[in-house]
């Protein structure tokens, strides 16, 4: 009863205060309590800022964002459903729709979408096909799935270690998915020289990849818009602490456009590593070079200047890979 009381106590004080703060304060309150991974408080905001300035494409986006970190899944989907009527049905946002119906178990339904979503759109998309060939994977339809995988790889799919995952354990003997994931590292370059860019820093200065030659160097894509990236960022601030000594280097290329909102985001945090902008957002000119089309993004670059991971999520297996890359030195 007590931690009960404590709960709506909290919720409450936050109604109160509020009433009293702008939109702007609003969203400010809402991303500091997602990045504390107060979600609950957080979702409270949202709901205030939906309440007080109407279902804005951002309000809505936001509280989508934090259900799915409440694994709120039913409540995702109704609040997807909003999203897909301001924005439409492309194959890119409807990719979302058919992963909350997977994570609710409603799989037939989730391929049956995907499918129809896919065969009406001419913007053919390499995740919306990437997912279709994990729901044929859980159907256990091996035939459909490397079709689908292969299909993937044709609309550019890159990321190779989504498919080395146990989700795929059915594809994994198989000689077909073995080529497809060769021509993905291919297309993703690992085992290869890391393309080398210069490119203006936040700071004013300029950074050159080449220049870190001799160090193992962490390359991320990342924004502030982007919940993902931002949850990332504290584990990456230990890790650049504790490696940085022992020749382990990070360059974040933001994807951002307002360069105000990114250095007040920045002063709050005191990253410890530069911070590339360009302020094209997912047209910077780095982006385009590494083909990245969506955030977070990250490459793990050798001494040498070989590229040896490519991940499209931080988390435990992007720290491993640092790690064992800087242990290699």
């Amino acid at each position: 009863m007590r931690r009960a009381f404590g709960t709506g106590f909290g919720l409450l004080l936050i109604f109160v205060a509020c009433g009293t703060q702008s939109e702007e304060e609003l969203y400010q309150q809402l991303s500091d309590l997602y990045e504390q991974e107060d979600f609950a408080k957080a979702l409270a905001v949202a709901d205030r800022i939906i309440e007080d300035f109407g279902p804005t494409r951002k309000a809505v986006n936001n509280k989508y964002k934090i259900l799915l970190a409440l694994e709120d899944y039913e409540g995702a989907l109704e609040t997807f459903e909003i999203i897909l009527e301001q924005v439409g049905e492309s194959p890119d946002v409807a990719i979302d729709k058919v992963r909350l119906l997977g994570r609710l178990g409603r799989n037939e339904e989730a391929l049956e979408y995907a499918l129809t979503v896919d065969e009406k759109s001419s913007e053919k998309s390499a995740y919306l096909s990437s997912y279709i060939c994990k729901l044929y994977v859980g159907e256990g339809e091996k035939e459909s799935a490397l079709y689908w995988m292969a299909a993937s790889l044709e609309r550019g799919d890159d990321g190779f270690e989504y498919y080395l995952g146990d989700d795929f354990t059915l594809l994994h003997g198989e000689p077909r998915f073995s080529n497809i994931i060769e021509e993905m590292k291919q297309a993703t370059g690992i085992g290869m020289p890391a393309k080398d860019f210069t490119a203006p820093l936040l700071s004013g200065d300029t950074y050159t990849l080449s220049e870190n030659r001799g160090e193992v160097v962490l390359i991320d894509f990342w924004a502030t818009w982007c919940p993902p990236c931002v949850a990332e960022l504290p584990r990456l601030g230990e890790l650049y602490e504790e490696l940085n000594p022992e020749g382990f280097e990070i360059i974040g290329i933001s994807l951002d456009s307002d360069e105000q909102q990114l250095k007040e985001f920045l002063a709050r945090r005191d990253l410890a590593w530069g911070t590339i902008f360009s302020g094209k957002g997912m047209d910077d000119e780095v982006a385009k070079l590494y083909r990245v089309d969506s955030a977070p993004r990250y490459w793990v670059v050798d001494q040498e200047g070989i590229v040896q991971h490519s991940f499209e999520m931080g988390g435990t297996r992007l720290e491993t890979a640092i790690r064992e890359v800087v242990g290699n030195q």
